[in-house]
């Protein structure tokens, strides 16, 4: 018999967090992060990670785990995510799996690919072509060979795109192929709770919550994680850090950085509908509803 948890997801903007803190009160649970960025030190503002007094209400796992120069991906979230829902269930309390990542939830509910070994001529062939010719050319490639994976990903997100065609050039086989091919059986019953609103409102909590985080401090944080860890990825890739980075590095105008930060995290949470309308048995609460989610959730486990 499966472990009953609940997976709580949805755009970014959708206020997950507060739900997520109500559900765990409520339903003696505890929250694991599944949100890509959350897992790091130090970045709090530009992740809208959740406040020293949000996590003081319940207990949260995988979050502030790794420095921002530490690598990480789906494989070893899953790895840790499966163990520490586990570990939670086995202490008598509901496991709450909820943050902003397709990807994360996408394992957790089908299983990873874990892939061949890096190769290490591929690799350097696909960062030549990414200098001669730009990222964008190698995420049409992706596109035009594996279009499942490519519409899964960021076209900024040059260490996807190129495991993507490494795959590919290294096995003569898609990912996405290889992932449905995969036997994997999640340990856990998944409710499937995704939140949203409708796209204008939605927009306009984006842009609300961006003028916040800048007036919360974004600028500094960053020129301090760019001082301390100036060779991040994350750092230099992340949305919410990459812009002001460009800013401060005074490659771009402060108007621009602030109309880049709104355009770029409308464009994210697009991408995120798109990987989150794909998955199946989704309860969606447009707009969110805290009641009836809570009602849902009662009955799943009764």
């Amino acid at each position: 018999m499966k472990t009953k948890a609940i997976a709580l997801f949805g755009p970014t903007g959708t206020g997950k967090t507060k739900t997520a803190i109500e559900l765990a009160q409520k339903l003696n649970g505890e929250i694991i992060n599944t949100d890509s960025v959350q897992i790091y030190r130090e970045m709090n503002i530009g992740s809208a990670k959740p406040t020293a007094d949000e996590l003081q209400k319940a207990p949260h796992h995988m979050i502030d785990i790794l420095s921002p120069v530490e690598g990480y991906n789906t494989f070893l979230f899953l790895k840790e995510a499966l163990k520490t829902g586990e570990t939670i269930s086995q202490k008598g309390k509901l496991p709450i799996f909820a943050g902003g990542t397709g990807l994360y939830f996408k394992a957790l509910f089908s299983g990873i690919f874990e892939g061949p070994d890096r190769d290490e001529k591929v690799r350097e062939h696909l960062k030549n072509e990414k200098e001669e010719k730009g990222l964008l050319f190698l995420y049409e490639k992706l596109k035009e060979i594996d279009p499942e994976t490519a519409s899964q990903i960021s076209p900024n997100d040059f260490v996807r795109i190129e495991r993507g065609l490494e795959v590919y050039f290294v096995t003569g086989k898609v990912l996405s192929k290889h992932r449905k091919e995969q036997n994997y059986e999640s340990p856990f019953e998944f409710l499937k709770i995704g939140l949203t609103y409708p796209r204008e409102t939605l927009y306009e909590r984006i842009n609300q919550r961006i003028d916040i985080m800048i007036e919360s401090g974004l600028l500094g944080e960053v020129k301090k994680l760019m001082e301390k860890y100036p060779d991040s990825h994350v750092l230099n890739h992340a949305i919410g850090y990459k812009e002001p980075l460009l800013y401060l590095k005074g490659e771009l105008p402060y108007d621009q950085m602030v109309s880049n930060l709104k355009q770029n995290s409308r464009r994210f949470a697009k991408r995120q509908m798109t990987l989150f309308r794909a998955l199946k048995e989704v309860h969606w609460f447009c707009p969110p509803d805290t009641q009836a989610v809570f009602s849902l959730a009662v009955k799943f486990l009764s």
